[in-house]
């Protein structure tokens, strides 16, 4: 199963568009409802990434497009 960063970057990838980027907040609560998940399978909490990676290749990923 693939997790919610590689969905979402493989999604924007292939589109090679940045209106698919959710916004912070969007991303946070996923990240947030799949370790819920993780638990209610029982398996331990396992992160590929942290919360603050996410956020900085967000930003990286959105500075081309940033006015400056």
């Amino acid at each position: 199963m693939l997790r919610q960063n590689h969905c979402s970057c493989y999604v924007r990838a292939r589109r090679l568009n940045v209106i698919i980027q959710p916004h912070l907040r969007f991303a946070y609560e996923l990240l947030k409802w799949d370790e819920v998940l993780q638990q209610r399978r029982g398996e331990p909490l396992r992160r590929e990434l942290e919360w603050a990676t996410i956020a900085r290749e967000i930003a990286a990923m959105n500075r081309p497009y940033a006015r400056s």
